[in-house]
């Protein structure tokens, strides 16, 4: 195989995990409805999902089967040839992330910040970024979204719930407990098949704990395992959206245990990894 050819796949790879976080919002919904199959599509919006019935149920048509060309961008994937092959992540001006600086500069985008763009940012907590301090102090907002600090937050219009990330699986019911039980993370699975941060809030949410731990199954639209160890064979198809950033054995940051488990790598701490 030439090595362009080559350069291709292996920035396809790198790039997966990326392109599943931006269909994973409307997955979400789709996840009690589809079968949770890896026959990837390419929707008319330039996406690629994960089967016909995730494209159709997120109100997109189909382009064509198996996976976009563009999982970069035209501009981005035709750098793959030009640029070292390097993971090392960029924020670009377009709020997309890049495999590095060559590739962002060969697209011609230019570079935010280093490492990925907050894809858990709304477009208004992202305008946010350039008038406040690129710190990462998490607070949840009242829209139940983690932003990267209180500024950002204020800056895109809401109010501040509590300090530290939101737990994202939380909707409705259980998120409205948050105010009544212990803000302690001891996770349990309901009977419902959704993960509740501890015995406290499945209870106010009129839900009966079906076993300590989260739960391992693909509910409530968004893929919640458990933080994979190194006896864990376990591997999803594909994750959720979630930002719950954590750092994997081989000291890269990845969004979740989800997307950890997804490359085939252990899960080191919770939290981003330190650089």
């Amino acid at each position: 195989m030439q090595r362009s050819s080559c350069n291709k796949i292996v920035a396809t790879a790198l790039f997966l995990a990326i392109c599943c976080l931006q269909v994973a919002s409307s997955l979400q919904d789709c996840a009690g409805a589809c079968e949770q199959t890896w026959d990837p599509v390419c929707g008319t919006d330039d996406r690629t999902y994960p089967n016909r019935c995730a494209a159709k149920c997120s109100g997109t048509d189909v382009s064509h089967d198996g996976q976009c060309k563009n999982l970069m961008n035209s501009g981005a994937f035709a750098c793959t040839d030009s640029c070292e092959q390097k993971w090392d992540q960029v924020c670009g001006s377009n709020g997309r992330t890049y495999a590095n600086k060559c590739i962002a500069k060969c697209a011609g985008v230019s570079v935010k910040h280093t490492g990925r763009c907050r894809t858990f940012m709304s477009t208004a907590a992202f305008a946010c970024t350039d008038s406040c301090e690129q710190k990462w102090d998490p607070v949840c907002g009242s829209d139940g979204r983690t932003y990267a600090n209180k500024c950002i937050a204020k800056c895109a219009g809401v109010s501040v719930v509590h300090n530290g990330r939101c737990k994202t699986f939380m909707t409705g019911a259980a998120f409205a407990c948050t105010d009544k039980c212990e803000q302690k993370w001891d996770p349990v699975c309901g009977s419902n098949g959704r993960t509740y941060a501890n015995k406290c809030i499945a209870k106010c949410a009129g839900v009966s704990v079906k076993h300590t731990g989260r739960c391992r199954t693909f509910s409530s639209g968004a893929f919640e395992s458990a933080i994979p160890t190194s006896g864990d064979s376990y591997r999803p198809k594909y994750c959720s959206g979630e930002y719950d950033p954590v750092c994997g054995v081989d000291n890269r940051t990845y969004a979740n245990a989800c997307l950890a488990q997804l490359a085939n790598v252990a899960v080191k701490h919770a939290g981003p990894c330190m650089k």
